[in-house]
Protein backbone atom coordinates (compact mmCIF):
# COMPACT_ATOMS: atom_id res chain seq x y z
CA UNK A 1 0.00 0.00 0.00
CA UNK A 2 1.68 3.19 -0.93
CA UNK A 3 1.33 6.48 1.20
CA UNK A 4 -0.58 8.44 -0.62
CA UNK A 5 -3.04 5.40 -0.24
CA UNK A 6 -2.88 5.31 3.15
CA UNK A 7 -3.36 8.90 3.64
CA UNK A 8 -6.40 8.94 1.67
CA UNK A 9 -7.95 6.08 3.63
CA UNK A 10 -7.52 7.87 5.92
CA UNK A 11 -8.93 11.15 5.41
CA UNK A 12 -12.08 9.12 4.61
CA UNK A 13 -11.77 7.65 7.64
CA UNK A 14 -11.93 11.00 9.71
CA UNK A 15 -14.49 12.50 7.53
CA UNK A 16 -17.22 9.53 8.33
CA UNK A 17 -16.37 9.46 11.84
CA UNK A 18 -16.69 13.61 11.96
CA UNK A 19 -19.51 13.68 9.79
CA UNK A 20 -21.69 10.72 8.80
CA UNK A 21 -20.96 7.95 11.82
CA UNK A 22 -23.79 7.14 13.75
CA UNK A 23 -23.68 7.84 17.68
CA UNK A 24 -21.35 6.39 19.73
CA UNK A 25 -23.97 4.92 21.47
CA UNK A 26 -27.14 4.53 19.01
CA UNK A 27 -30.11 2.96 19.57
CA UNK A 28 -30.11 -0.68 20.50
CA UNK A 29 -33.00 -2.10 19.14
CA UNK A 30 -31.19 -0.82 15.74
CA UNK A 31 -27.53 -1.16 16.95
CA UNK A 32 -25.02 -3.41 15.40
CA UNK A 33 -21.76 -3.36 17.15
CA UNK A 34 -18.41 -2.44 15.03
CA UNK A 35 -15.81 -0.35 15.72
CA UNK A 36 -15.57 1.57 12.82
CA UNK A 37 -13.36 2.55 10.50
CA UNK A 38 -11.98 -1.20 9.77
CA UNK A 39 -8.78 -2.88 8.22
CA UNK A 40 -8.71 -5.18 5.80
CA UNK A 41 -7.94 -7.76 8.29
CA UNK A 42 -10.55 -6.40 10.93
CA UNK A 43 -14.26 -7.94 9.88
CA UNK A 44 -15.61 -8.95 13.24
CA UNK A 45 -16.10 -7.47 16.89
CA UNK A 46 -17.09 -9.13 20.10
CA UNK A 47 -18.93 -7.57 23.48
CA UNK A 48 -19.22 -8.87 26.24
CA UNK A 49 -21.98 -7.16 28.61
CA UNK A 50 -23.43 -8.57 32.52
CA UNK A 51 -26.11 -6.73 34.14
CA UNK A 52 -27.62 -7.65 37.80
CA UNK A 53 -31.80 -7.17 37.19
CA UNK A 54 -33.80 -7.55 40.20
CA UNK A 55 -37.89 -7.81 39.82
CA UNK A 56 -40.34 -6.87 42.42
CA UNK A 57 -44.14 -8.02 41.28
CA UNK A 58 -46.80 -7.83 43.40
CA UNK A 59 -50.59 -7.50 42.95
CA UNK A 60 -54.04 -9.39 44.23
CA UNK A 61 -55.88 -12.27 43.34
CA UNK A 62 -59.51 -12.29 42.85
CA UNK A 63 -62.16 -14.91 42.75
CA UNK A 64 -64.88 -15.51 41.53
CA UNK A 65 -68.30 -16.08 43.80
CA UNK A 66 -71.88 -16.58 43.04
CA UNK A 67 -74.19 -14.22 44.96
CA UNK A 68 -77.28 -14.76 46.33
CA UNK A 69 -79.82 -11.52 46.42
CA UNK A 70 -79.72 -10.02 49.78
CA UNK A 71 -76.53 -12.45 50.81
CA UNK A 72 -74.56 -10.71 53.48
CA UNK A 73 -71.03 -10.71 54.56
CA UNK A 74 -70.16 -12.54 57.93
CA UNK A 75 -67.56 -10.23 58.49
CA UNK A 76 -69.29 -6.47 58.00
CA UNK A 77 -73.13 -7.59 57.64
CA UNK A 78 -73.26 -5.78 55.22
CA UNK A 79 -75.61 -6.96 51.97
CA UNK A 80 -73.40 -8.20 49.55
CA UNK A 81 -75.98 -8.29 46.31
CA UNK A 82 -78.54 -5.57 46.75
CA UNK A 83 -79.48 -5.65 42.43
CA UNK A 84 -79.85 -9.07 42.72
CA UNK A 85 -77.91 -12.71 42.32
CA UNK A 86 -75.12 -12.74 40.18
CA UNK A 87 -71.50 -13.72 39.96
CA UNK A 88 -68.93 -11.05 41.59
CA UNK A 89 -65.03 -10.72 42.34
CA UNK A 90 -64.11 -11.19 45.85
CA UNK A 91 -61.09 -10.22 47.84
CA UNK A 92 -58.86 -13.30 48.19
CA UNK A 93 -55.51 -13.26 47.69
CA UNK A 94 -52.24 -11.02 47.41
CA UNK A 95 -49.34 -12.52 45.53
CA UNK A 96 -45.34 -10.97 45.95
CA UNK A 97 -42.56 -12.42 43.93
CA UNK A 98 -39.00 -11.06 43.92
CA UNK A 99 -36.59 -12.27 40.89
CA UNK A 100 -32.77 -11.42 40.83
CA UNK A 101 -31.05 -12.26 38.05
CA UNK A 102 -27.25 -12.83 36.22
CA UNK A 103 -27.62 -12.00 32.65
CA UNK A 104 -24.72 -12.57 30.56
CA UNK A 105 -24.92 -11.44 26.84
CA UNK A 106 -21.87 -12.03 23.93
CA UNK A 107 -22.70 -10.63 20.84
CA UNK A 108 -20.50 -11.19 17.91
CA UNK A 109 -20.52 -8.00 14.96
CA UNK A 110 -19.50 -8.91 11.33
CA UNK A 111 -18.63 -6.02 9.80
CA UNK A 112 -21.58 -2.87 9.67
CA UNK A 113 -24.16 -5.50 8.44
CA UNK A 114 -25.04 -8.29 10.95
CA UNK A 115 -24.51 -9.38 14.21
CA UNK A 116 -25.01 -12.47 16.21
CA UNK A 117 -25.85 -12.89 19.94
CA UNK A 118 -25.73 -15.74 22.74
CA UNK A 119 -27.40 -14.56 25.87
CA UNK A 120 -27.81 -16.93 28.76
CA UNK A 121 -30.12 -15.92 32.24
CA UNK A 122 -28.81 -16.89 35.83
CA UNK A 123 -31.59 -16.83 38.22
CA UNK A 124 -30.01 -16.06 41.62
CA UNK A 125 -33.34 -15.75 43.60
CA UNK A 126 -36.67 -16.48 42.51
CA UNK A 127 -39.60 -16.68 45.51
CA UNK A 128 -43.55 -16.04 44.87
CA UNK A 129 -45.22 -15.75 48.27
CA UNK A 130 -49.14 -15.81 48.28
CA UNK A 131 -50.83 -14.42 51.54
CA UNK A 132 -55.02 -13.36 52.20
CA UNK A 133 -55.72 -10.41 51.19
CA UNK A 134 -56.84 -9.01 54.49
CA UNK A 135 -58.46 -5.73 52.73
CA UNK A 136 -61.88 -3.85 54.25
CA UNK A 137 -64.40 -6.44 54.62
CA UNK A 138 -61.82 -9.40 54.12
CA UNK A 139 -60.57 -11.05 57.66
CA UNK A 140 -58.80 -13.46 56.08
CA UNK A 141 -60.00 -17.39 56.97
CA UNK A 142 -63.02 -16.42 58.20
CA UNK A 143 -64.65 -15.81 54.70
CA UNK A 144 -61.61 -17.70 52.40
CA UNK A 145 -62.72 -20.03 49.83
CA UNK A 146 -59.12 -21.53 48.95
CA UNK A 147 -58.68 -21.88 52.87
CA UNK A 148 -61.66 -21.99 55.20
CA UNK A 149 -61.78 -22.89 58.46
CA UNK A 150 -64.41 -25.43 58.02
CA UNK A 151 -64.42 -26.95 54.54
CA UNK A 152 -61.37 -28.68 52.58
CA UNK A 153 -58.20 -26.23 52.04
CA UNK A 154 -57.28 -25.78 48.00
CA UNK A 155 -54.14 -24.74 49.18
CA UNK A 156 -52.70 -23.56 52.39
CA UNK A 157 -52.39 -19.85 52.72
CA UNK A 158 -50.38 -18.34 53.51
CA UNK A 159 -47.78 -20.06 51.12
CA UNK A 160 -44.48 -19.56 50.93
CA UNK A 161 -43.20 -20.63 47.54
CA UNK A 162 -39.85 -22.48 47.05
CA UNK A 163 -36.35 -20.63 46.69
CA UNK A 164 -35.77 -21.32 43.06
CA UNK A 165 -31.99 -20.35 41.35
CA UNK A 166 -30.12 -21.83 38.19
CA UNK A 167 -29.45 -21.48 34.77
CA UNK A 168 -32.62 -20.44 32.91
CA UNK A 169 -33.47 -21.03 29.04
CA UNK A 170 -30.77 -19.65 26.81
CA UNK A 171 -31.34 -17.73 23.74
CA UNK A 172 -29.61 -16.92 20.58
CA UNK A 173 -30.57 -13.76 18.56
CA UNK A 174 -29.42 -12.30 15.08
CA UNK A 175 -29.50 -9.31 14.08
CA UNK A 176 -29.17 -7.31 10.26
CA UNK A 177 -29.30 -4.14 9.00
CA UNK A 178 -30.22 -3.86 5.38
CA UNK A 179 -30.47 -0.10 5.75
CA UNK A 180 -27.76 2.27 7.83
CA UNK A 181 -27.19 5.45 8.20
CA UNK A 182 -24.21 4.68 8.93
CA UNK A 183 -23.77 4.46 5.60
CA UNK A 184 -25.86 7.27 4.26
CA UNK A 185 -26.86 10.53 7.01
CA UNK A 186 -30.32 11.08 5.10
CA UNK A 187 -31.13 7.69 5.87
CA UNK A 188 -32.63 5.62 8.74
CA UNK A 189 -31.61 2.57 9.96
CA UNK A 190 -33.62 -0.37 9.64
CA UNK A 191 -32.85 -3.65 11.82
CA UNK A 192 -34.43 -7.30 11.15
CA UNK A 193 -34.33 -9.71 14.25
CA UNK A 194 -34.69 -13.37 14.23
CA UNK A 195 -34.13 -15.08 17.87
CA UNK A 196 -34.19 -18.94 19.02
CA UNK A 197 -34.87 -19.69 22.61
CA UNK A 198 -33.43 -23.09 23.55
CA UNK A 199 -34.92 -24.70 26.70
CA UNK A 200 -31.52 -25.58 28.36
CA UNK A 201 -32.60 -25.05 31.84
CA UNK A 202 -33.71 -28.05 33.94
CA UNK A 203 -37.95 -27.34 34.01
CA UNK A 204 -39.47 -25.62 37.43
CA UNK A 205 -42.26 -28.11 38.89
CA UNK A 206 -43.72 -27.21 41.88
CA UNK A 207 -41.71 -30.57 43.77
CA UNK A 208 -38.88 -28.93 42.54
CA UNK A 209 -36.03 -25.73 42.83
CA UNK A 210 -35.33 -25.20 39.03
CA UNK A 211 -36.21 -22.15 36.99
CA UNK A 212 -36.43 -23.61 33.38
CA UNK A 213 -39.67 -23.57 31.89
CA UNK A 214 -39.51 -25.92 29.17
CA UNK A 215 -39.89 -24.04 25.93
CA UNK A 216 -38.89 -23.63 22.50
CA UNK A 217 -39.56 -19.51 21.22
CA UNK A 218 -38.92 -18.40 17.83
CA UNK A 219 -38.46 -14.71 17.83
CA UNK A 220 -38.62 -12.09 15.06
CA UNK A 221 -38.81 -8.04 15.09
CA UNK A 222 -38.17 -5.15 12.97
CA UNK A 223 -37.23 -1.73 14.09
CA UNK A 224 -36.23 1.28 13.14
CA UNK A 225 -34.25 4.87 14.16
CA UNK A 226 -33.15 7.61 12.77
CA UNK A 227 -31.47 11.03 14.16
CA UNK A 228 -33.10 14.25 13.05
CA UNK A 229 -30.57 16.13 14.77
CA UNK A 230 -27.27 15.61 16.90
CA UNK A 231 -28.72 14.90 20.23
CA UNK A 232 -32.21 12.70 19.89
CA UNK A 233 -32.68 9.34 17.91
CA UNK A 234 -36.63 8.13 18.37
CA UNK A 235 -37.17 4.67 17.25
CA UNK A 236 -39.85 2.48 16.72
CA UNK A 237 -39.79 -1.74 17.18
CA UNK A 238 -42.54 -4.54 16.64
CA UNK A 239 -42.34 -8.12 16.73
CA UNK A 240 -43.91 -11.66 17.83
CA UNK A 241 -43.02 -14.23 19.57
CA UNK A 242 -43.99 -18.49 19.08
CA UNK A 243 -43.78 -20.71 21.45
CA UNK A 244 -43.41 -24.28 21.44
CA UNK A 245 -43.47 -27.11 24.53
CA UNK A 246 -40.18 -29.64 24.72
CA UNK A 247 -40.58 -33.12 25.21
CA UNK A 248 -40.23 -32.71 29.00
CA UNK A 249 -42.06 -29.53 29.73
CA UNK A 250 -45.46 -29.70 31.64
CA UNK A 251 -47.33 -28.37 28.92
CA UNK A 252 -48.86 -31.85 27.44
CA UNK A 253 -51.65 -32.93 24.99
CA UNK A 254 -53.35 -35.10 27.30
CA UNK A 255 -56.96 -35.13 24.69
CA UNK A 256 -56.19 -33.93 20.87
CA UNK A 257 -60.07 -34.38 20.38
CA UNK A 258 -61.15 -32.42 23.69
CA UNK A 259 -58.06 -30.61 25.47
CA UNK A 260 -58.70 -26.92 23.73
CA UNK A 261 -55.26 -25.33 24.65
CA UNK A 262 -51.97 -27.01 25.30
CA UNK A 263 -49.14 -24.69 25.08
CA UNK A 264 -48.78 -20.82 26.17
CA UNK A 265 -50.65 -17.84 24.13
CA UNK A 266 -47.98 -16.37 21.55
CA UNK A 267 -47.10 -12.97 22.17
CA UNK A 268 -46.97 -9.42 20.08
CA UNK A 269 -45.43 -6.52 21.10
CA UNK A 270 -44.73 -2.93 19.75
CA UNK A 271 -42.48 -0.63 21.31
CA UNK A 272 -41.49 3.12 21.54
CA UNK A 273 -39.03 5.77 22.47
CA UNK A 274 -36.30 8.40 22.33
CA UNK A 275 -32.28 8.31 22.69
CA UNK A 276 -31.15 11.55 24.15
CA UNK A 277 -27.65 12.26 23.79
CA UNK A 278 -26.64 15.39 26.26
CA UNK A 279 -22.77 14.58 26.08
CA UNK A 280 -21.03 13.19 22.83
CA UNK A 281 -17.75 13.18 21.72
CA UNK A 282 -17.52 11.27 18.17
CA UNK A 283 -13.82 11.46 17.87
CA UNK A 284 -12.93 9.56 20.93
CA UNK A 285 -16.19 7.31 20.77
CA UNK A 286 -17.58 8.47 24.04
CA UNK A 287 -20.73 9.51 25.20
CA UNK A 288 -23.95 9.67 27.35
CA UNK A 289 -27.29 8.29 26.54
CA UNK A 290 -30.80 8.81 28.34
CA UNK A 291 -32.96 6.15 27.07
CA UNK A 292 -36.99 6.97 27.22
CA UNK A 293 -39.65 4.28 25.99
CA UNK A 294 -42.71 1.99 26.35
CA UNK A 295 -43.88 -1.29 24.98
CA UNK A 296 -47.15 -2.78 24.78
CA UNK A 297 -47.26 -6.55 24.87
CA UNK A 298 -50.41 -8.75 23.88
CA UNK A 299 -50.45 -12.35 25.09
CA UNK A 300 -53.02 -14.91 23.30
CA UNK A 301 -54.83 -17.37 25.41
CA UNK A 302 -52.78 -20.53 26.17
CA UNK A 303 -51.46 -22.56 29.51
CA UNK A 304 -49.19 -20.91 31.84
CA UNK A 305 -46.92 -20.41 34.47
CA UNK A 306 -49.36 -18.20 37.02
CA UNK A 307 -48.97 -16.95 40.61
CA UNK A 308 -50.76 -19.71 41.44
CA UNK A 309 -48.82 -22.33 40.07
CA UNK A 310 -46.61 -23.40 42.76
CA UNK A 311 -49.65 -23.07 45.36
CA UNK A 312 -51.68 -25.35 43.22
CA UNK A 313 -49.15 -27.80 42.23
CA UNK A 314 -47.93 -28.70 45.56
CA UNK A 315 -51.31 -28.42 47.27
CA UNK A 316 -51.54 -30.79 49.99
CA UNK A 317 -55.04 -31.26 48.75
CA UNK A 318 -53.81 -35.01 46.69
CA UNK A 319 -55.88 -37.63 45.77
CA UNK A 320 -52.95 -39.91 46.54
CA UNK A 321 -52.11 -39.07 49.73
CA UNK A 322 -53.83 -42.36 51.69
CA UNK A 323 -54.75 -40.23 54.86
CA UNK A 324 -55.80 -37.01 53.87
CA UNK A 325 -57.15 -37.34 49.98
CA UNK A 326 -58.50 -34.64 48.63
CA UNK A 327 -60.06 -34.28 45.53
CA UNK A 328 -60.31 -30.36 45.13
CA UNK A 329 -57.22 -30.65 42.75
CA UNK A 330 -58.31 -34.01 40.99
CA UNK A 331 -59.50 -32.81 36.95
CA UNK A 332 -63.00 -33.71 35.75
CA UNK A 333 -62.26 -36.00 33.10
CA UNK A 334 -61.53 -38.92 35.62
CA UNK A 335 -58.39 -40.16 33.88
CA UNK A 336 -55.94 -42.41 36.27
CA UNK A 337 -52.58 -41.44 36.97
CA UNK A 338 -51.06 -45.15 36.08
CA UNK A 339 -47.87 -43.99 38.48
CA UNK A 340 -50.30 -43.85 41.65
CA UNK A 341 -53.68 -45.08 40.44
CA UNK A 342 -55.86 -42.61 41.51
CA UNK A 343 -57.33 -39.48 39.26
CA UNK A 344 -55.32 -37.28 37.43
CA UNK A 345 -54.01 -33.94 39.46
CA UNK A 346 -53.01 -30.60 38.56
CA UNK A 347 -49.45 -29.86 38.01
CA UNK A 348 -49.87 -26.04 38.81
CA UNK A 349 -49.97 -25.14 34.57
CA UNK A 350 -53.92 -23.61 34.16
CA UNK A 351 -55.24 -22.04 31.28
CA UNK A 352 -55.05 -18.27 31.30
CA UNK A 353 -57.24 -15.67 29.13
CA UNK A 354 -55.39 -13.28 26.65
CA UNK A 355 -54.25 -10.30 28.31
CA UNK A 356 -51.95 -7.16 27.95
CA UNK A 357 -48.73 -5.53 29.58
CA UNK A 358 -47.69 -2.08 29.44
CA UNK A 359 -44.08 -1.18 30.23
CA UNK A 360 -42.55 1.82 30.55
CA UNK A 361 -38.44 2.46 31.45
CA UNK A 362 -35.76 5.36 31.81
CA UNK A 363 -32.17 3.95 30.95
CA UNK A 364 -28.62 5.56 30.71
CA UNK A 365 -25.48 4.41 29.06
CA UNK A 366 -22.10 5.79 29.95
CA UNK A 367 -19.40 4.93 27.71
CA UNK A 368 -16.33 6.64 28.95
CA UNK A 369 -14.12 4.93 26.45
CA UNK A 370 -14.77 3.20 23.40
CA UNK A 371 -14.05 -0.29 24.77
CA UNK A 372 -16.23 -0.11 27.76
CA UNK A 373 -19.98 0.93 28.66
CA UNK A 374 -22.07 1.32 32.21
CA UNK A 375 -25.55 0.73 31.96
CA UNK A 376 -28.71 1.19 34.34
CA UNK A 377 -32.09 1.03 34.00
CA UNK A 378 -35.13 0.98 35.96
CA UNK A 379 -38.78 0.13 34.57
CA UNK A 380 -42.57 -0.36 35.40
CA UNK A 381 -44.79 -2.98 33.87
CA UNK A 382 -48.42 -3.32 34.35
CA UNK A 383 -49.77 -6.51 33.79
CA UNK A 384 -53.46 -6.01 33.35
CA UNK A 385 -56.23 -8.01 34.54
CA UNK A 386 -57.28 -11.20 33.49
CA UNK A 387 -58.66 -14.61 34.48
CA UNK A 388 -56.08 -17.12 36.04
CA UNK A 389 -58.26 -20.15 35.87
CA UNK A 390 -60.39 -20.97 32.62
CA UNK A 391 -60.51 -23.93 31.01
CA UNK A 392 -63.24 -24.97 28.85
CA UNK A 393 -64.83 -27.92 30.03
CA UNK A 394 -64.73 -29.77 27.06
CA UNK A 395 -65.78 -30.48 23.33
CA UNK A 396 -69.34 -31.59 22.54
CA UNK A 397 -68.22 -34.59 19.81
CA UNK A 398 -71.51 -35.92 19.47
CA UNK A 399 -73.39 -32.93 19.38
CA UNK A 400 -76.38 -35.01 21.43
CA UNK A 401 -77.28 -32.72 23.91
CA UNK A 402 -77.06 -28.95 22.59
CA UNK A 403 -73.14 -28.37 23.56
CA UNK A 404 -73.38 -30.51 26.26
CA UNK A 405 -70.26 -32.30 27.66
CA UNK A 406 -70.18 -35.44 28.85
CA UNK A 407 -68.32 -38.01 30.36
CA UNK A 408 -69.93 -41.14 28.32
CA UNK A 409 -71.25 -39.74 25.10
CA UNK A 410 -73.60 -41.61 22.59
CA UNK A 411 -70.37 -42.95 21.28
CA UNK A 412 -69.05 -43.74 24.34
CA UNK A 413 -66.78 -41.12 24.36
CA UNK A 414 -65.16 -38.41 26.89
CA UNK A 415 -66.10 -35.41 26.57
CA UNK A 416 -64.40 -33.45 28.74
CA UNK A 417 -61.26 -31.57 28.43
CA UNK A 418 -58.31 -33.81 29.94
CA UNK A 419 -57.23 -30.38 32.37
CA UNK A 420 -60.14 -29.24 33.19
CA UNK A 421 -61.23 -28.46 37.01
CA UNK A 422 -64.67 -27.50 38.06
CA UNK A 423 -63.56 -25.85 41.54
CA UNK A 424 -61.66 -23.35 39.81
CA UNK A 425 -62.14 -23.30 35.91
CA UNK A 426 -66.17 -22.78 36.34
CA UNK A 427 -67.99 -19.90 36.13
CA UNK A 428 -68.25 -18.79 39.40
CA UNK A 429 -65.32 -20.29 41.12
CA UNK A 430 -62.74 -18.65 38.49
CA UNK A 431 -59.18 -17.06 39.89
CA UNK A 432 -58.67 -13.36 38.19
CA UNK A 433 -55.39 -11.40 38.03
CA UNK A 434 -56.47 -7.80 39.67
CA UNK A 435 -53.86 -6.55 38.04
CA UNK A 436 -49.96 -6.79 38.65
CA UNK A 437 -47.08 -4.43 38.82
CA UNK A 438 -43.51 -4.99 38.53
CA UNK A 439 -40.38 -2.92 39.20
CA UNK A 440 -37.85 -3.89 37.41
CA UNK A 441 -33.96 -2.28 38.11
CA UNK A 442 -31.10 -3.18 36.01
CA UNK A 443 -27.49 -2.29 36.74
CA UNK A 444 -24.08 -4.26 34.19
CA UNK A 445 -21.26 -3.40 32.29
CA UNK A 446 -20.39 -3.88 28.64
CA UNK A 447 -16.80 -4.77 27.44
CA UNK A 448 -15.68 -4.44 23.99
CA UNK A 449 -13.26 -6.94 22.17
Amino acid sequence: MTPHSTLKRLALALILVAFIAPSVLSAQVTHIIDSHPKDDDDVVDVTLTADWEMRLRSGKILREFRCLAHDTSTATGQTLCPNGSGILDARELVANRHIQQLNVQAVIGFWRNAQLGVSLPVVLFDQTELGFDTGVGYTGRDNSTVDPYTQPSLFPVPDEGTVRSGLGDMSITTRFTPLSFARDATRATWALDFGLTIPTGVVKEASNKAVGEGLWGIHVATAVSSRPTRWVEPYFQAGAKLVVPSEDSLFKNYNSETQTLVSPGHVIHASAGLELMPYEDRRLKRGVTIDIGGRLDFHFEGREYTDLFEALGGSPCDPKDPIASCELTTFDRGDIDPATGRRMKTNGITDVEQYANLSTWLGVRYQPIPEFQLLARFAVENELPHFLTTADAGRDLDKALDNAVEQSNSFGVNEFNPVYNEVYDALGSRFRSGGMITYLVTVGMQGRF
